[in-house]
């Protein structure tokens, strides 16, 4: 053998070749590893991103897991980012139901349960001091009585306003009481995408003769600050409408309410309007053009009620008569009067619907619209199948939802109206 060969075998490297290959792989598990914690936690925002997926039944139920899930849960951030994520879900709807005016209990239920089933299960609720539903919008409801409260029916939580009407009137002192002249508030519920705001607008109207309201004074109620302010509102000619005395519906931004014009008389249908007021800026008041089709002609006493569809401004045209078709519109495109639809069209024939509804949801699969008959004092839920044209009633535990007197849809959400900035 010649000195300057090696006296090492060939494959002698080969188990250093292994030795290193196994602490490669050995250093790549630990690196994999590392971004778990040694107590076996996920990160917080891979936690954050799957609860941002839960529902908010399970939610509220999770805030029992630790701390810091209930400060997750908790956090005004999270709760934002929740409701933004769920209102892209179209199975996040529930209805709120009360079946006896002089009782405070009221039924919530998941709109999906209610399709296809021969009946529901309901949650009962307990609020106080509610008469009526002013509105629904982005997971909070407004409810009114002797005052006004903000109430999440998702977690129970409510705020009640100061509500003075005495301390807040803006009314013209010039005007001067009179026996035939009556004073009252009519109210509407809703949120200013761009102040990021919810907001109550009340309006004060007189009363005269032949139940003709006359808007005197307006102002808005800010949940952000917690306060009262006078609108002027210069765009609205107040003694040039009456006031359809409704609640306000809230679309695209802006609160609507049934209007007719100052020389509205018994032949001239055509005076009836929407009127919207912004609830951005100074309030700017304008009017939404109804369709066309919509004729008022040689109708006597036809009605005009206001309702909100998968976020698009509708109407209901009817008549007080069991003969006479109910037509639902909807805007598909917020302003534009050629983008008016109409979605429904039949005979209120038979004994399961009278001649004025109001619609309130889609179902989930988009099939199916689901109607309040609220003719008579004690109303009916409804389903109106888009395809089939049919008509069929909710059930309750088997039986007809009959004697509904309120009923309004809401966005489950976390948002707490105590503690909304």
């Amino acid at each position: 053998m010649r000195e300057n060969e090696s006296s090492t075998p060939p494959n002698s490297h080969q188990p250093k070749e292994k030795e290193k290959q196994v602490c490669n792989r050995e250093r790549k598990r630990e690196n994999e590893s590392s971004s778990i914690p040694p107590n076996g936690h996920f990160p917080c925002e891979l936690i954050e991103n799957i609860l941002l997926r839960i529902s908010v039944k399970n939610l509220l139920r999770y805030r029992c897991v630790s701390k810091s899930w209930q400060t997750l849960i908790d956090d005004i951030y999270f709760v934002k980012k929740h409701f933004e994520y769920n209102v892209k879900s179209n199975n996040n709807l529930g209805l709120i139901v009360k079946e006896d005016f002089d009782d405070n209990l009221m039924l919530s239920v998941h709109l999906d349960d209610m399709v296809g089933h021969g009946q529901c299960g309901f949650v009962r609720v307990d609020i106080d001091n509610m008469d009526n539903i002013v509105g629904s919008c982005n997971g909070l409801i407004c409810l009114s009585s002797y005052h006004l409260t903000i109430w999440n029916p998702s977690t129970g939580k409510a705020y009640d306003l100061p509500y003075n009407s005495t301390e807040i009137s803006c009314r013209d002192p010039s005007i001067q009481d009179s026996p035939k002249i009556e004073t009252s508030a009519i109210f509407g519920f809703g949120h200013d995408n761009i102040s990021a705001d919810y907001k109550i607008m009340t309006m004060e109207v007189e009363i005269r003769d032949n139940n003709i309201f006359f808007c005197t004074g307006l102002w808005v109620y800010s949940l952000k600050t917690k306060s009262w302010t006078i609108s002027s509102s210069p765009s609205f000619p107040s003694k040039q409408y009456r006031i359809i005395p409704r609640y306000g519906v809230f679309a695209s931004n802006a609160l609507h309410w049934n209007m007719a014009r100052q020389e509205f008389n018994s032949i001239q249908y055509d005076q009836y309007l929407i009127g919207a007021f912004d609830l951005g800026g100074d309030n700017q008041f304008y009017e939404v053009q109804l369709p066309d089709c919509v004729n008022f002609n040689n109708v006597v006493n036809r009605l005009l009620n206001l309702g909100v569809l998968n976020e698009c401004l509708c109407i209901c045209c009817d008549h007080p008569t069991v003969t006479a078709q109910i037509d639902i519109w909807v805007m598909k495109e917020y302003g534009v009067k050629e983008s008016w639809v109409r979605l429904i069209s039949f005979l209120p024939t038979g004994p399961d619907l009278n001649s004025t509804v109001k619609p309130l949801a889609y179902s989930s699969c988009g099939d199916k619209v689901m109607l309040l008959d609220c003719y008579s004092t004690y109303s009916k839920l409804l389903w109106y199948d888009l395809k089939t044209k049919n008509i069929t009633t909710t059930l309750l535990l088997g039986q007809d939802w009959a004697n509904v007197c309120l009923a309004e849809v809401y966005m489950y959400s976390l948002i707490d109206p105590n503690n909304y900035k």
